[in-house]
């Protein structure tokens, strides 16, 4: 978990918490990594964040990105708000509350209490199959 592969140039540390989080390191240099915090299909790790995507699928207004798209996409940043498409986190406070559990799980299981998330991008599609979103740069 998580059923992956990597080349043998990506050095990767697991750290298994002792409530069943587990951390995956995928080392690219000294300067770039990549960092996965699993809760391992665990019930009771998985509680909170399934109740918030309920939430956020029900009640989350997302707009389509433009007619052609299959995209349904919500920006919520702090204010000011620059981008006329995103909204405030006051005004999404379900969304602020993904951001401050994400934000606890990387303060927490990656030990960096310095991490904290400006911006928050939800999207969703409508099209069958297993279509993968965009690359957003974070």
């Amino acid at each position: 978990m998580p059923l992956d592969s990597a080349p043998e140039c990506v050095e990767i540390i697991v750290t298994k918490w002792m409530d069943g989080m587990d951390v995956y390191r995928y080392g690219i240099n000294e300067n770039v990594a990549i960092k996965h915090i699993s809760t391992c299909n665990y019930e009771d790790l998985q509680e909170e964040p399934t109740r918030l995507l309920e939430y956020i699928q029900a009640h989350v207004p997302l707009l389509r990105e433009d007619s052609s798209s299959p995209y349904f996409t919500l920006m919520a940043t702090k204010p000011p708000v620059d981008n006329t498409r995103a909204v405030s986190w006051e005004d999404v406070p379900v969304l602020l509350h993904a951001r401050d559990l994400i934000q606890h799980y990387v303060q927490v299981y990656d030990e960096d209490e310095s991490f904290s998330i400006d911006s928050l991008l939800t999207q969703a599609w409508v099209r069958s199959g297993s279509r993968k979103g965009e690359s957003v740069q974070g």
